[in-house]
């Protein structure tokens, strides 16, 4: 005989199940708004797993349950990372990165929350070079570019041969003339621009 406890508990499975079979995932959250019981009762799944059944853990994990949404959040914005990784060549992800804006604040907040990462987060964002500093990142890819076009041309940029750099160049030396360029990023551009302080 199937007791009133058991037979609640199939009942909400079965809506899961259905959820499941409709929408591929079990993930649900206790705000699902159209069936809010349905939700509370996959939190309280998860917070009680540890009384659960065998049997009833099994069919659960049958329809891909998510017993910690958050490593799971987080292991599959680390995969898009890779992915972002593999076609850039860095993991400079804009915050407002257009085609998935939440994975874009993902990343500025694995830089803000850098020293309570634990440690195996931490080497996996290492894995892929991460980058803990954006605006440095962004600062040297201007700086080398600037190098580069110096090297070739044998004279800095002016507004007519190269207006991006010739701007930044600019930033640079109003940002010197305030106080707001490092020693090393004012040294490194006196290396390349002699001139750079007149």
């Amino acid at each position: 005989m199937v007791s009133k406890i058991n037979k609640k508990w199939n009942h909400r499975f079965n809506q899961l199940k259905r959820f499941y079979e409709k929408q591929g995932h079990s993930n649900l959250s206790a705000r699902y708004k159209r069936n809010k019981s349905l939700g509370t009762w996959v939190v309280r799944q998860r917070v009680i797993k540890n009384t659960l059944a065998d049997e009833q853990i099994v069919k659960l994990d049958s329809l891909d349950f998510v017993w910690e949404p958050r490593t799971n959040s987080w292991n599959q914005n680390f995969e898009k990372l890779v992915s972002y990784f593999e076609q850039n060549g860095n993991t400079n992800v804009p915050v407002n990165f257009r085609s998935d804006i939440p994975f874009g604040r993902w990343v500025q907040k694995q830089r803000r929350i850098k020293n309570s990462l634990s440690d195996s987060r931490l080497n996996q964002l290492n894995s892929l070079n991460f980058i803990w500093d954006g605006n440095s990142f962004i600062w040297q890819n201007n700086f080398s570019a600037l190098k580069e076009y110096i090297s070739k041309n044998d004279e800095a940029p002016s507004y007519k041969t190269n207006l991006k750099l010739y701007n930044w160049l600019n930033q640079q030396k109003r940002k010197h003339l305030n106080g707001k360029l490092s020693g090393d990023q004012t040294n490194l551009l006196v290396g390349v621009v002699p001139n750079f302080r007149n």
